[in-house]
């Protein structure tokens, strides 16, 4: 009896030793595994007003992730951590990938929240690239943050001038979204226009997620001007246009770039978007004679069943950062400090977005275009 006691002892000691084995095993494979790959944290509105752009930055991404992992020993992932386009849950999200990936690296939406993680990027030594990031207040130099959008003062240069001299206005009226883009690209279309030797005849502000404007509109309504400046996001603008039209105002309205991007813009504003201009730095894709655009734009038709236009500005600036991204990486490994000064090398890089070279604030330099809204969709302006 006592033999067979500790016979079977151990057997159930050896049973024991086994599964330890197994398991310890199982788990180094998993941390090799996770050891071969490098993640990169993506900080993006997944859900609420900003979530159509996130879907498209996500197939940018994805689109690109594909393509640099074809050849790659060492393969990228991308961890997505939704925002809501809210600061403080992208502050507690960054730490969250820092924490389960040690990230060298986060792409991130929204002007607000690129700003608000510059200090903890940089304290932390990881590269912060903004992809949707407009606010000039984002711009500081030879630091971890970039962003391959280009700032709201390049924007207000060229659609000051253009509307003084190619559409031949010089009143105007003012009215923007009540946040850091807004007032960023308010601040600079102002002082560009006014210096140009144009007029703002009144401002009017308006804050996120409003969905009546028609005290501001009655207001603009008095005054009759012939051309309101709007600084504002899809969902905002939709509304906006449609109440406009339904008060009667009859003045045209010229948009700066954050307007594009949303699904849902032409079901809220429908037939009151005709005639609406929009400032672009995307060149037209299915224009495009380039072979790197062009095979972009049949991978993207193919994979998601619709060709891009202009509001997928979004998806081209994802695509080419991941791509220039996975570049720096292919070099330096998971070393951010490495990949920073990779990424200030950049120079005349040839996207599916346009051309374009970092300067020593991460910033980058865009030619525009005018688009203006034909039968409900964007078109060149002119054509």
């Amino acid at each position: 009896m006592e033999n067979t006691a500790q016979s079977n002892i151990g057997k159930s000691l050896l049973w024991l030793v086994v599964i330890v084995v197994v398991l310890l095993g199982g788990y180094a494979v998993t941390k090799q595994k996770r050891s071969e790959t490098i993640t990169f944290g993506a900080i993006l509105p997944l859900t609420g007003s900003g979530a159509d752009q996130a879907e498209w930055i996500r197939r940018g991404f994805d689109l690109a992730l594909d393509e640099v992992n074809k050849d790659r020993k060492t393969p990228l992932t991308i961890a997505y951590e939704d925002s809501g386009g809210d600061t403080q849950k992208a502050i507690s999200v960054y730490r969250k990938l820092r924490t389960e990936f040690s990230i060298p690296l986060v792409l991130t939406w929204g002007s607000g929240i690129g700003i608000a993680l510059t200090p903890l990027v940089n304290e932390d030594k990881v590269v912060q690239m903004g992809v949707a990031t407009a606010a000039n207040a984002y711009s500081t130099p030879d630091d971890f943050t970039f962003r391959n959008f280009p700032r709201a003062e390049q924007e207000a240069v060229f659609l000051s001038d253009a509307i003084l001299h190619r559409l031949k206005h010089t009143e105007v009226a003012i009215l923007k979204i009540n946040n850091d883009y807004g007032k960023s690209s308010m601040d600079s279309f102002k002082e560009r226009f006014l210096l140009g030797g144009g007029k703002v005849i009144v401002e009017e502000t308006f804050s996120p997620n409003d969905s009546d404007f028609r005290t501001q509109l009655t207001k603009l309504k008095k005054l009759s001007p012939k051309l309101i400046y709007l600084a504002t996001y899809p969902k905002e603008g939709g509304l906006l246009l449609r109440q406009a039209k339904e008060l009667g105002l009859t003045s045209r309205f010229v948009a700066s770039v954050a307007i594009l991007g949303g699904k849902e813009f032409f079901n809220l504003a429908g037939a009151s978007a005709e005639g609406l201009i929009v400032a672009t730095s995307i060149p037209s894709f299915t224009s495009s004679v380039e072979p790197r655009v062009k095979a972009f734009v049949q991978t993207y038709t193919e994979r998601f069943g619709e060709e891009p236009g202009a509001e997928h500005i979004y998806t081209a600036r994802a695509y080419d950062a991941l791509h220039i991204l996975a570049g720096a990486v292919s070099t330096c490994g998971k070393d951010s400090e490495c990949i920073k000064e990779k990424l200030f090398k950049v120079q005349n890089y040839h996207g599916v977005s346009g051309t374009f070279s970092f300067d020593r604030s991460g910033d980058v330099s865009s030619e525009f275009n005018l688009q203006i809204v034909k039968n409900g969709k964007f078109a060149p302006f002119g054509e």
